[in-house]
């Protein structure tokens, strides 16, 4: 899951920047440019109503049930789009949720596959989610300790604390891999705020 969620936490924060740059290059006006952003979610929205809004209903219905992978797929795609459409226009909101069900797909997602090649093996979609949002959140932050803490704050149980300091950890390494910075630091770079890494 670790070694998953740092090129898909890169692809995300990727996918937002070049979301950014079309926008920018489309010359629209704000009011157009949300117009086109919230027409893109819209559409999204009425095969797969899980990408609107935040993510919490999204992600608990991953949590909670038990999709299939195509839809998983399918989701992880969508969230990943509706947010670029978003941001890219302009809009108002984060990345700090939408980032939490997009690893809740990708986790639910490993947990079907992992299950299907092991057919033996013990591989629930919820635990598997769980990781999968601490994951990819420790790859788009660069925070491992918040990945951790959240966890386990939304668990309360201590027995998620080592598998998911090992998913962040991973996470990190295999995101620096495709990204240099967290996408905070590049927000900071892009408004031309120059920041050294601390020693």
């Amino acid at each position: 899951i670790g070694l998953a969620a740092g090129p898909c936490s890169a692809l995300f924060v990727q996918s937002l920047r070049v979301a950014k740059k079309l926008f920018a290059a489309t010359r629209l006006s704000v009011p157009l440019a949300m117009a086109l952003g919230g027409a893109v979610v819209g559409a999204l929205g009425i095969f797969f109503p899980e990408v609107w809004g935040n993510g919490f209903e999204g992600t608990n219905r991953i949590l909670r049930g038990n999709p299939t992978l195509l839809h998983l797929a399918l989701l992880f795609a969508g969230k990943i789009v509706a947010t670029c459409a978003t941001i890219g226009a302009g809009g108002v909101g984060g990345v700090f949720t939408p980032s939490l069900m997009v690893g809740a797909t990708l986790g639910g997602a490993i947990a079907k596959i992992t299950h299907a090649v092991f057919p033996a093996f013990e591989a629930p979609v919820g635990g598997y989610a769980l990781l999968g949002m601490g994951g990819l959140l420790a790859g788009v932050t660069r925070a491992p300790l918040l990945a951790v803490i959240m966890i386990f704050e939304l668990t309360q149980n201590t027995a998620v604390i080592l598998p998911m300091m090992v998913v962040s950890v991973l996470a990190i390494v295999a995101a620096k891999a495709f990204e240099k910075d967290s996408i905070y630091i590049q927000s900071l770079r892009s408004a031309g705020i120059v920041w050294e890494q601390t020693p």
